[in-house]
């Protein structure tokens, strides 16, 4: 048996279809104010900062071990 939104119907006449139900034009307005707010964003960011950036973080250079490592050994102890 099919209801009316072509999902099945058990015996008992409850819905049986456990899927969850996509509303399309609720999406698309979510979507709508999502891209409406990063390009707001996007202008108001390239005006302010234009030019200016931040530093590069300084880090430690790479640094060879001070000790050795023993691969076989931590491999074949049980």
């Amino acid at each position: 048996m099919l209801c009316e939104h072509d999902c099945a119907v058990n015996i008992q006449g409850k819905v049986d279809d456990h899927r969850r139900k996509w509303d399309r034009s609720e999406f698309e307005k979510l979507a709508r104010e999502r891209l409406a707010a990063e390009e707001r964003e996007v202008k108001s960011s390239s005006s302010r900062d234009v030019g200016r950036r931040e530093p590069p973080v300084k880090r430690d250079l790479l640094k060879p071990r001070e000790y050795k490592v023993f691969l076989f050994l931590t491999l074949y102890t049980y």
